[in-house]
């Protein structure tokens, strides 16, 4: 490996994230988003992306409905 520290270090990971802050950052940011940006009024159902600024990605191709069994079988 090369450069200083491990790949942990840099990307400043924490493992031990609690249930409590996961389930805080789930109802408080995550939801409110998708439900917000993420829902599509004209074509029904969620996008399939957000960019990088939380803002829908209606440009993204939508997966059909083999593509959509084949992603929850994982």
């Amino acid at each position: 490996m090369t450069g200083s520290g491990n790949a942990e270090q840099q990307l400043d990971l924490n493992p031990r994230i609690s249930s409590k802050s996961s389930g805080a950052l789930l109802t408080k940011h995550s939801l409110p988003l998708w439900s917000g940006e993420g829902w599509d009024p004209v074509a029904g159902g969620f996008v399939e992306k957000l960019d990088t600024e939380g803002r829908a990605d209606r440009a993204a191709p939508r997966p059909g409905a083999t593509d959509l069994l084949l992603r929850q079988g994982r």
